[in-house]
Parts: structure tokens; C-alpha cells; sequence
């Protein structure tokens, strides 16, 4: 009786925490909130929310927790429509854009060899490219690394959005820095990409189309870290560190490889300080 007790409080703790974290999002994040309303099978969001049990106790979720429910959600709306095959939905601009999977792009793993001692001295950096760019996950292809960089901009958004709403109840809100990493691993992948196999840079170079996504992924991630840096309310995990990763992405042979890929110069920016 006692157990059965227990977990129908449990139980109820968890759905309050849902309802509030729908009334939260539909108040301070209504972006990230649209993209729930188009998530198919909402008990996935109800499984991010409801959180481990020594959370048991908090009825509002964790700000990081909805921008982590965010980011896994556009994952499962990209599936929702696309299964499982390569070709991705990512979210631009407010609408999502289907990308067809260019075949003739090596796997993403060839990243890994390109990070620098000071990369792996950054334990946050150093511990996605394990996750995302060793082993199976390594033999994924390009497109994934894309829809990682839109999934970690996408929740980065809702937590500054989260943080910065007037009355909510969030003093603070602290950003996955994996939106930094994943820019970081793109730049390494086109140098990569631009010096050992010319073919596919090429190939890739001349599809306008797709490159065009790429340069609006990244312009929405710059958007985001922009926000993040100059809020009083929201920062990256490890600041200091975050934006020397920061620094070594925009200042690297890896930023002309990207600047390649377009025909007309363009001009990227990155924020000098960090909150």
C-alpha cells in the first residue's frame, strides 16, 4: 500500500511538472514551444520533463531540462517526418527545410584526428567528439553533425528565452555549450574536407543549395551565441573556457574552408566577451 502510494505521488509530481513546463514554454518560449505542437507522440517531451527521482521534489523543471526537451524534440519531429533515413528537416528561420543527404561526403569521424591539444584539454569539447565523432557515431554522416549544430541552437535559444522572460521564474539559465562544439567540429570537417578530398569539396562547393542551409545553420548559431553572451540572465557552461573554443573556431584555417564554400565573401561574427 505504502508503494503504491508512493509512486501515485510520484506519478502526479511528474504530470504537474509537464503542465508546467508546457505553461512555461508557452509563456516565455513560444518558438520552442510551436515546435512541440508539431512533435506527433508527445509522451517522448512527457519522458524529458519528468526527470530522475531524486528531481522528485521540484514541480518546475530545471531550465536546462526544457532546453534539453527542446533539442531532443527536434530530433524526434525530424524523424517523425523523415524515419530514419539521411535526409534531415532542420529548423531555419522558423520553418523546416528538408535537406537530401549528399552521399559523396565522407563520414563525420574524419574530424577527429584534427582536434588540437587545446580542444582536448577543453574536457566538455573533448567528451562530444567521443559521443559524436568516435565509434558507430562516427560512421554517420555529415547531415547529422548539421542536425546537432541546429538541435543544440534550437534548445540554446529556449533557455535564454526561459531566463529572460519578464516574471519567470528562472534567476539564471545556463546554456549547453555543444552549439560551440559542434561549430568547432563543422569548421574541422570542411578543413578536412578541403585538403585530403578535393572531389567532395568541390562537389560540395557547387551545390549552391545546400551550401546555403549550411550558411544559415551557422548564421543562426551565431544569432544564439550572440544572445547567449550578451544576456544578464543566460551563460555557456564554463565561459571562459567555452569562448577560447569560440576564439580557436573563428580563428582558424578551418573558418577559410568554410568561407570557401560560398560565392560571394562573407563576413562571420563572433563576440569578443562573454558574460
Amino acid at each position: 500500500m505504502v508503494k503504491r502510494f508512493v509512486h501515485f505521488a510520484k506519478w502526479k509530481i511528474f504530470q504537474t511538472r509537464v503542465k508546467k513546463g508546457l505553461s512555461l514554454l508557452k509563456q516565455y518560449d513560444p518558438f520552442g514551444y510551436s515546435i512541440y505542437l508539431k512533435l506527433k507522440d508527445k509522451t517522448s517531451f512527457d519522458g524529458y520533463i519528468q526527470g530522475a527521482d531524486y528531481f522528485i521534489k521540484d514541480v518546475i523543471p530545471a531550465i536546462g531540462t526544457l532546453g534539453t526537451a527542446i533539442h531532443e524534440i527536434l530530433h524526434g519531429v525530424d524523424i517523425e517526418n523523415s524515419g530514419y533515413n539521411v535526409n534531415k528537416y532542420y529548423l531555419i528561420e522558423g520553418t523546416f527545410i528538408q535537406v537530401e543527404a549528399q552521399k559523396y561526403l565522407p563520414q563525420r569521424k574524419i574530424v577527429y584526428k584534427n582536434l588540437n591539444e587545446e580542444d582536448k584539454k577543453d574536457w566538455d569539447l573533448s567528451s562530444k567528439a567521443d559521443t559524436y565523432l568516435q565509434n558507430f557515431s562516427g560512421t554517420m554522416p555529415f547531415e547529422l553533425l548539421l542536425e546537432e549544430l541546429n538541435a543544440y541552437t534550437i534548445g540554446a535559444n529556449t533557455v535564454v528565452n526561459l531566463a529572460e522572460g519578464k516574471g519567470s521564474p528562472y534567476e539564471t539559465g545556463v546554456v549547453n555549450p555543444g552549439i560551440i562544439h559542434m561549430m568547432r567540429f563543422m569548421t574541422l570537417y570542411l578543413e578536412e574536407l578541403n585538403s585530403s578530398k578535393r572531389g567532395a569539396y568541390r562537389k560540395l562547393k557547387n551545390n549552391q543549395q545546400y551550401t546555403a542551409v549550411i550558411l544559415k545553420l551557422w548564421r543562426q548559431a551565431e544569432l544564439v551565441i550572440n544572445r547567449v553572451c550578451s544576456s544578464k540572465k543566460a551563460r555557456f557552461n564554463t565561459p571562459e573556457m567555452d569562448l577560447k573554443t569560440l576564439k580557436r573556431t573563428y580563428s582558424s584555417n578551418a573558418m577559410e574552408s568554410l568561407n570557401l564554400l560560398f560565392h560571394k565573401k562573407e563576413t562571420f561574427h563572433m563576440p569578443e566577451k562573454c558574460n
